[in-house]
């Protein structure tokens, strides 16, 4: 498209909101209270992942519901429901089986390899591929691009790989399956149910009270498009509209990403100052060890290493690290390699000091959980780059900053203690 098409395209999109905003002028207060908590894709995993997690005298009603409600015949026997585990948004482990889920409610873009690299850590959790089960969930529909599910794992997972979304399966199940069979005594849960069932209403558009809005909203659009009731040329009218509006939003996503890429370089620099505020302890590292430096800030691993004091471990030197992973994850904690020793020894030696009960792991890290980077209320340790949070770096940097730098002092008095 050329300057002018975008231009205009704007105007369409301007014209229609304007008219969306008119119509919501006069309405009575109608407030959802999820609408203020930024709800983003962890989130929605997050609820997903604890309903599938509903029991009932050991039995995994929802988990059972839910596969036979998407027609996938896998029998429940003692599943293991997480959420980011392994970055996954939702990964359902069987004896027999492993389900991914990926979540993009949110029109997150994917990235390189992401389906890809999900299946291969399934694999190294002992799946075979034949084993393991992808569920693409999206909003409304959508496909994940051969640069995150190959053509070669797309051919191989052709009778196990679903796209699903929330439109068509996840909110009809929740509202006929879930809500129905809940028990009695499931008060808070089915209060909690209705109130997300409502979020997803407002987020998919299909509330009822909304339905005469809806028809005046398309009525302007057929208007504005064109649309003359005949099947085939209006077919291709809304094709290519929609096909502009992707490019536009493309776009617009590119616009966004410089900016949340600006805001978390500033935010990286300015906790790099504080932490070096009184010497400099501190190095920017890439993948945990690889030497960087300030300017390589929105690498997807970037972090910075702890020089002043390291820990000796069957003749290994062991150091202080933080990373953010993946651009999402605030980890400040040790890089174990994968070592299970020194994974034990060190979770070991941290449950002994006030960090007590605030320390998880992975894999290959001891880090001081997520949920302890709360600013105001919002878990932002889960997310550093989420777009709907840079209203928090634009209004208050240095309160961000010091979020995580209280957290990160209390973590490091620890490791000096310990090295000692």
């Amino acid at each position: 498209m050329n300057s002018k098409a975008y231009t205009e395209l704007l105007d369409f999109s301007d014209e229609i909101f304007n008219f969306l905003k008119l119509k919501t002028k006069n309405k009575s207060f109608d407030y959802n209270i999820l609408e203020s908590l930024k709800v983003n894709e962890n989130a929605h995993s997050i609820i997903l992942s604890n309903i599938l997690q509903y029991q009932d005298f050991g039995f995994y009603t929802f988990l059972k519901s839910f596969f036979e409600y998407l027609s996938l015949d896998l029998k429940v026997e003692t599943p293991i429901i997480t959420s980011e585990e392994s970055r996954i948004d939702i990964l359902i482990k069987d004896s027999d089986y492993a389900v991914i889920i990926e979540n993009k409610i949110h029109f997150a873009t994917d990235q390189e390899e992401q389906i890809d690299r999900y299946i291969q850590k399934v694999q190294q959790l002992n799946y075979p591929k034949e084993k393991i089960y992808v569920l693409y969930l999206t909003r409304n529909g959508g496909s994940p691009p051969i640069s995150s599910f190959s053509t070669k794992n797309r051919k191989i997972f052709e009778s196990r790989y679903f796209e699903i979304n929330y439109m068509k399966d996840i909110f009809p199940w929740i509202k006929d399956e879930v809500l129905q069979k809940c028990r009695i005594k499931d008060k808070i849960f089915v209060n909690s149910l209705t109130l997300y069932l409502d979020y997803l209403e407002r987020l998919l558009n299909i509330r009822k009270k909304d339905k005469k809005m809806n028809s005046e909203i398309k009525n302007k659009i057929k208007e504005k498009l064109s649309l003359k009731g005949n099947l085939k040329e209006d077919e291709i009218i809304l094709s290519e509209k929609l096909e502009q509006l992707s490019l536009l939003t493309n776009h617009i996503n590119d616009l966004l990403y410089s900016i949340t890429a600006k805001l978390r370089k500033n935010f990286i620099e300015d906790l790099y100052q504080k932490l070096n505020s009184q010497g400099n302890d501190w190095v920017p590292v890439k993948l945990v060890n690889k030497k960087a430096t300030i300017e390589d800030a929105n690498h997807k691993n970037f972090g910075f290493r702890y020089q002043k004091h390291l820990l000796l471990h069957n003749q290994t030197e062991v150091k202080l690290s933080i990373e953010i992973q993946d651009f999402r994850k605030f980890i400040c904690g040790v890089f174990t390699h994968n070592d299970s020793d020194l994974k034990d020894f060190l979770y070991a030696k941290f449950e002994e000091t006030k960090l007590q009960n605030r320390i998880d792991s992975s894999s290959n890290w001891i880090f001081l959980k997520l949920d302890e980077y709360d600013y105001n209320s919002t878990k932002i340790g889960w997310n550093v780059y989420e777009n709907s949070w840079n209203q928090f770096y634009i209004d208050d940097m240095s309160g961000v900053v010091n979020t995580f730098y209280d957290n990160i002092l209390e973590v490091k008095k620890v490791w000096d203690e310990l090295c000692k």
